[in-house]
């Protein structure tokens, strides 16, 4: 290992507070700079272990079915953006990982495949907030931080003149929605 490579990591773990996952293992939020100056603003950092005994293992549990086998292939290969460790300059703080504890408040799907909830700001302004299945990164809206979130309520909508309701269909409602992100991998992260 790179001793920038372990720059990096001692940065994650010294100011980046980790996100414990069921089946990945444990993630460090932040952004990136990669070496020609391309800057990534969510990336999950992580040890491969994990992702790497996940992938095995359902590799040789689906080897018999060349459908279900193909497809979980697939997800490992082909559906996750990666970034090697090697081509990163600098990481800082992201401002789209929201804390932990504040993506504990949203409680449940609202409807299949669909998350919406609100959050109200210090400034007592509220804003809508959706995604369908990732909650690693979030959206903002312009001059606020997840810093003035001061309230989570759950299956909540902002409808189109700006009131704060249960969630019901609206056409032209506003989600801030979860933000796309990169994986990158260390072997001198924890694993667990």
């Amino acid at each position: 290992m790179s001793k920038h490579e372990s720059e990096i990591v001692n940065f994650l773990k010294e100011n980046v507070t980790p996100m414990k996952t069921v089946s990945y293992g444990t993630f460090y939020r932040a952004s990136a700079y990669l070496t020609d100056g391309t800057y990534l603003p969510c990336v999950m950092f992580g040890n491969p272990n994990e992702i790497i005994s996940l992938a095995s293992r359902r590799f040789a549990e689906t080897a018999k079915n060349a459908y279900e086998h193909r497809g979980v292939v697939e997800s490992f290969v082909a559906k996750n953006s990666t970034v090697p460790i090697y081509n990163i300059s600098k990481v800082e703080l992201s401002p789209y990982a929201w804390p932990e504890e504040t993506l504990r408040e949203i409680r449940g799907e609202t409807t299949m495949g669909w998350t919406a909830f609100t959050a109200k700001m210090r400034d007592g302004k509220v804003f809508g907030f959706g995604t369908r299945f990732n909650f690693e990164f979030f959206d903002l809206p312009q001059g606020y931080s997840y810093e003035d979130i001061v309230k989570i309520n759950s299956g909540k909508i902002v409808d189109p003149t700006g009131v704060e309701r249960d969630f019901t269909y609206y056409g032209d409602v506003h989600y801030y929605r979860d933000r796309p992100f990169f994986y990158s991998y260390s072997d001198l992260l924890p694993e667990k």
